[in-house]
């Protein structure tokens, strides 16, 4: 069940998420000075270099196909412990609204009984896939994200976090031709500091 957070163009002009029609790329610049103080004050809880698996090329040719091929890799590492929920749960937030953003970045996500911790999977198409996205255009970088059920913010704010920073073409580069997990934790580190 998801409440209420879909896809925005924050004031600045990067690609956000909202909860509850409040920005939270807005929201994380105040978060620092009121920590704790309002409802919707984001902590760091994450290290965006937590990427548990990577697929250099993906084989798939399609949106589901690629989705299902993320969700396989984290199935294999151990991550997943019902697969089957886990696609549910992805396909339902995925028609309620595509988590396709800008620039070439596809988001899909999902909060989910299937996963004990936030697990993340990054596959590049360098050809690219149609996935309904802000700008119409194929995606070329697609994170998957699965997160339980507990825990709103963290899961939001990281993926906010994604979106803004794929937005900066020297970073999205780097990140486009990283060949190996090790690469990809490195580009990914950076938005931590």
């Amino acid at each position: 069940m998801y409440m209420g957070y879909c896809n925005l163009q924050c004031a600045d002009g990067a690609a956000g998420l909202g909860f509850r029609g409040v920005s939270l790329y807005n929201a994380k610049k105040y978060s620092d000075n009121t920590r704790g103080t309002f409802p919707g004050a984001l902590m760091k809880t994450h290290r965006y270099a937590d990427l548990d698996c990577f697929i250099p090329v993906l084989a798939s040719t399609d949106k589901w196909q690629a989705i299902s091929e993320l969700l396989g890799s984290l199935t294999t590492e151990g991550l997943v412990r019902d697969p089957d929920l886990a696609l549910q749960d992805i396909l339902d937030r995925e028609h309620t609204l595509s988590t396709g953003m800008t620039h070439g970045l596809g988001l899909p996500h999902a909060r989910t009984q299937a996963v004990s911790r936030r697990c993340v999977a990054l596959g590049l198409c360098r050809a690219g896939i149609e996935f309904d996205t802000i700008d119409g255009l194929p995606v070329h970088v697609i994170f998957l994200e699965l997160s339980p059920l507990h825990g709103v913010w963290p899961h939001l704010e990281y993926l906010a976090d994604l979106a803004r920073a794929y937005s900066d073409p020297l970073w999205r580069s780097e990140l486009e031709s990283c060949t190996n997990l090790a690469g990809a934790r490195r580009v990914l580190e950076r938005l931590s500091s």
